[in-house]
């Protein structure tokens, strides 16, 4: 029985897991067609929108190495 609710804890886990991974995914998704526009609108330079993907590109390789 323990190992049930052991092996049932494991897939909630890893459920809640991806669940944040698509969430993350998504959001970055959506940055980038938010930045992409700005830029075709003249809002932002290229500059920026590649020193932002830089960025997000970074904090994405920190939380890949806590997982």
């Amino acid at each position: 029985m323990r190992e049930q609710l052991d092996l049932r804890q494991d897939d909630i886990q890893w459920g809640i897991n991806e669940g944040k991974k698509i969430a993350i995914a998504s959001e970055r998704a959506t940055m980038k067609s938010v930045a992409e526009k700005m830029v075709q609108k003249g809002k932002m330079t290229q500059e920026v929108q590649e020193f932002i993907a830089n960025f997000m590109e970074e904090i994405n390789q920190s939380q890949e190495k806590k997982e």
